[in-house]
């Protein structure tokens, strides 16, 4: 018999982390970083409702921090098997997670300063880079479409979600008594014919679904309602700070590394063409390609490895 226990991403939609049992195995489907206003942001902070020596594996939909940014801290706090995801993905998870420690580093040496001042005790941070650099080390690369075994009783497949690059749907699947059942995990899941990306894999059959809803009740809005969005987006965070190209970005909100690479100027002419024509518009300059974070997300976009396709197997469909 197989249980499927939910320790994050319920009731918000940060944090995601599902614990499958088995008869012989125990695997994390995602290991996510809670992410919001300082009382969600404390969640981080309490203990694995699970010992993560006894995690056999990890398997990652994508690279994003509220589904991998709890990693480093599985891995410290013992666990020592493998984490499973695309070859993309893990590429991508390598700077997200350095980048991520680097922040908890300096955000823990910001607050540790105001504490000595007062006499207060110290805090250590949630991970640091070591715990980041020491996880990395575990990741198992995998291509779309390779049935793959991971423990003695789970065998997984990973579908093209059209989310983010190296974005997957999790098919999955458990030998018990002698039959199998399939769990389906869709991961965060992308638009169909979006400029960058692949459309979404349509799985055809689950005994279980589980299926990303954080936007289910919305339509998805015309693309030049959305780049004239971004524009004023900009726009306004130039009113508001005097500073320019990647920060600017930033202090608008905007994961700048990931998806300006992913929006503006990877890949697609005719996209790039469209942002540049709306923010021309509005008196923005073309986006300089000069951080070195952007320029590797770029050079995965033209070359990613392993991100072709292989053959569909049965149960799936490429569009």
């Amino acid at each position: 018999m197989a249980t499927l226990t939910f320790h994050g991403a319920t009731r918000q939609v940060t944090g995601s982390c599902y614990l499958l049992e088995t008869a012989h195995s125990r695997v994390l489907i995602e290991c996510g970083l809670f992410q919001g206003p300082p009382d969600v942001d404390r969640l981080n902070e309490r203990p694995f409702p699970f010992k993560p020596r006894d995690i056999h594996a990890v398997v990652l939909s994508h690279a994003h921090l509220d589904h991998s940014g709890l990693l480093p801290r599985l891995k410290r706090e013992g666990f020592d098997g493998k984490v499973y995801a695309t070859t993309q993905a893990l590429e991508l998870l390598d700077i997200m997670l350095k980048d991520a420690a680097h922040i908890q580093e300096k955000d823990a040496e910001w607050e540790n300063r105001r504490r000595e001042r007062s006499g207060k005790e110290l805090v250590a941070p949630l991970y640091t880079l070591q715990d980041a650099e020491d996880v990395l080390t575990l990741g198992e690369p995998l291509v779309y479409g390779q049935k793959t075994r991971i423990t003695q009783d789970i065998e997984i497949c990973l579908r093209d979600a059209g989310h983010i690059l190296g974005s997957a749907i999790v098919e999955l699947w458990i030998d018990a008594d002698g039959r199998q059942k399939k769990i389906v995990f869709s991961g965060d899941l992308g638009n169909a014919a979006t400029p960058l990306l692949r459309d979404p894999e349509i799985v055809r059959s689950a005994d279980v679904l589980l299926l990303e809803s954080t936007y289910g009740d919305r339509d998805h809005r015309p693309l030049p309602e959305t780049l004239k969005e971004f524009a004023d987006i900009l726009a306004q965070a130039e009113h508001d700070v005097s500073i320019e190209d990647g920060r600017l970005a930033a202090a608008a909100g905007l994961p700048i590394d990931v998806a300006r690479s992913r929006v503006m100027t990877c890949g697609n002419p005719s996209m790039s063409r469209d942002v540049r024509r709306a923010l021309a518009a509005r008196g923005f300059a073309p986006v300089r390609r000069n951080t070195p974070g952007q320029m590797t997300f770029e050079n995965y976009w033209q070359n990613p490895p392993g991100a072709e396709r292989t053959p569909a197997a049965p149960g799936a469909i490429t569009p």
